[in-house]
Protein backbone atom coordinates (compact mmCIF):
# COMPACT_ATOMS: atom_id res chain seq x y z
CA UNK A 1 0.00 0.00 0.00
CA UNK A 2 1.37 3.31 -0.85
CA UNK A 3 0.98 6.66 0.68
CA UNK A 4 -1.44 8.06 -2.11
CA UNK A 5 -3.60 4.82 -1.36
CA UNK A 6 -3.32 5.73 2.29
CA UNK A 7 -4.33 9.10 1.74
CA UNK A 8 -7.19 8.09 -0.56
CA UNK A 9 -8.96 6.01 2.16
CA UNK A 10 -12.40 7.10 3.25
CA UNK A 11 -15.10 5.40 5.71
CA UNK A 12 -15.03 1.86 7.27
CA UNK A 13 -11.98 1.01 5.08
CA UNK A 14 -10.19 3.57 6.79
CA UNK A 15 -11.04 2.78 10.74
CA UNK A 16 -10.80 -0.78 9.67
CA UNK A 17 -6.78 -0.46 9.08
CA UNK A 18 -6.46 2.06 11.94
CA UNK A 19 -7.70 -0.33 14.27
CA UNK A 20 -5.38 -3.39 12.66
CA UNK A 21 -2.77 -1.23 13.01
CA UNK A 22 -3.32 1.05 15.82
CA UNK A 23 -5.89 -0.77 17.96
CA UNK A 24 -7.89 1.99 18.13
CA UNK A 25 -12.03 2.45 17.41
CA UNK A 26 -12.39 5.47 15.66
CA UNK A 27 -15.83 5.78 14.70
CA UNK A 28 -16.31 8.93 12.46
CA UNK A 29 -13.89 11.94 11.35
CA UNK A 30 -15.76 14.54 13.07
CA UNK A 31 -13.29 16.32 15.13
CA UNK A 32 -16.10 16.82 17.87
CA UNK A 33 -16.45 13.45 18.42
CA UNK A 34 -13.47 11.93 17.67
CA UNK A 35 -10.49 13.90 18.51
CA UNK A 36 -9.54 11.52 21.62
CA UNK A 37 -9.73 8.42 19.76
CA UNK A 38 -7.46 9.96 17.19
CA UNK A 39 -5.32 11.45 19.48
CA UNK A 40 -4.57 7.77 21.12
CA UNK A 41 -2.90 7.10 17.74
CA UNK A 42 -0.77 10.19 18.11
CA UNK A 43 0.46 9.23 21.28
CA UNK A 44 1.70 6.09 20.33
CA UNK A 45 3.46 7.56 17.19
CA UNK A 46 4.89 9.73 19.94
CA UNK A 47 6.03 6.52 21.64
CA UNK A 48 7.23 5.44 18.78
CA UNK A 49 9.74 8.03 18.14
CA UNK A 50 7.84 10.34 16.18
CA UNK A 51 6.74 14.23 16.54
CA UNK A 52 3.15 14.76 15.41
CA UNK A 53 2.62 18.56 14.22
CA UNK A 54 -1.07 19.31 13.84
CA UNK A 55 -1.86 22.62 12.19
CA UNK A 56 -5.33 24.55 12.01
CA UNK A 57 -6.21 27.48 10.76
CA UNK A 58 -9.75 28.55 9.56
CA UNK A 59 -8.56 27.60 5.75
CA UNK A 60 -6.28 24.63 6.26
CA UNK A 61 -5.83 21.60 8.48
CA UNK A 62 -2.22 19.92 8.34
CA UNK A 63 -0.96 17.04 10.41
CA UNK A 64 2.93 16.06 9.62
CA UNK A 65 4.90 13.98 11.45
CA UNK A 66 8.90 14.26 11.82
CA UNK A 67 11.24 11.89 13.23
CA UNK A 68 15.25 12.36 13.98
CA UNK A 69 16.92 9.18 12.82
CA UNK A 70 20.32 8.60 10.79
CA UNK A 71 21.63 11.82 11.39
CA UNK A 72 18.86 13.82 10.63
CA UNK A 73 15.03 14.59 10.99
CA UNK A 74 12.51 13.39 8.04
CA UNK A 75 9.29 14.35 7.51
CA UNK A 76 6.02 12.24 6.68
CA UNK A 77 5.12 15.10 4.03
CA UNK A 78 7.10 18.12 3.93
CA UNK A 79 10.87 17.11 3.43
CA UNK A 80 8.06 15.52 -0.22
CA UNK A 81 7.47 19.14 -1.02
CA UNK A 82 3.46 18.01 -0.22
CA UNK A 83 1.40 18.93 2.23
CA UNK A 84 -2.21 17.70 2.43
CA UNK A 85 -5.20 19.61 3.54
CA UNK A 86 -7.34 17.60 5.35
CA UNK A 87 -11.16 17.92 5.94
CA UNK A 88 -10.60 17.13 10.06
CA UNK A 89 -7.56 16.60 12.21
CA UNK A 90 -9.31 13.50 12.88
CA UNK A 91 -8.67 12.32 9.67
CA UNK A 92 -5.11 13.71 9.67
CA UNK A 93 -3.94 12.03 12.70
CA UNK A 94 -5.43 8.73 11.23
CA UNK A 95 -3.52 9.16 7.54
CA UNK A 96 -0.61 10.44 9.09
CA UNK A 97 -0.19 7.39 11.64
CA UNK A 98 -0.62 5.05 8.80
CA UNK A 99 1.68 6.67 6.57
CA UNK A 100 4.35 6.86 9.16
CA UNK A 101 4.33 3.23 10.30
CA UNK A 102 4.32 2.51 5.91
CA UNK A 103 7.44 4.42 5.84
CA UNK A 104 8.73 2.58 8.98
CA UNK A 105 7.77 -0.88 7.26
CA UNK A 106 5.57 -1.19 10.03
CA UNK A 107 1.93 -1.54 8.46
CA UNK A 108 -0.08 -3.89 8.68
CA UNK A 109 -2.26 -4.02 5.27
Amino acid sequence: MTREDILDLSGDNLFQLVYKNFGVQVNGLKDSENVSSAWLIAEELARQGWGIDIRLTKDFINVDGHKFENGGPGTIFAQHGFRPDFDTAVEGICKTGLIALQCTGNLRE
